[in-house]
């Protein structure tokens, strides 16, 4: 498997798999979550979320085709009075095609991610 940094023209992979994901949590979560009718990203919104500094997008390919993809940014949180300040990891989405789930290549992702927040500080 191979993971790579998402790319503009990754926008019709990312929307397909983006589709799938989200037609699984409006099941599950109907009050949650749009139909995929009413979510509206575009190729342009898309490319605002790659241009943000504390974004990553990572598609994940095997064989030549895109099975998965991981969303999500880095978090700085102020010291509070309550609580000391953090850096953080947020999982926007974690995608991976219905027929390559099972396979451990969520995990995989994630424990990339993982090492690329901890790359970043």
């Amino acid at each position: 498997m191979k993971i790579r940094s998402a790319e503009s023209q990754d926008f019709p992979i990312f929307s397909a798999l983006n589709s799938e994901i989200q037609a699984l949590h409006r099941q599950e979560e109907p009050t949650v979550f749009k139909p995929i009718s009413e979510v509206s990203l575009t190729q342009q919104k898309f490319d605002l979320m790659l241009s943000k500094p504390l974004n990553r997008i990572y598609i994940a390919e095997s064989n030549g085709e895109s099975i998965g993809y991981i969303y999500s940014e880095l978090w700085d949180r102020p010291e509070n009075p309550f609580l000391y300040s953090a850096r953080m990891l947020y999982v926007n989405h974690l995608s991976v095609r219905s027929d390559h789930r099972g396979n451990g290549i969520g995990v995989t992702r994630l424990f990339f991610h993982k090492s690329g927040a901890e790359f970043l500080g």
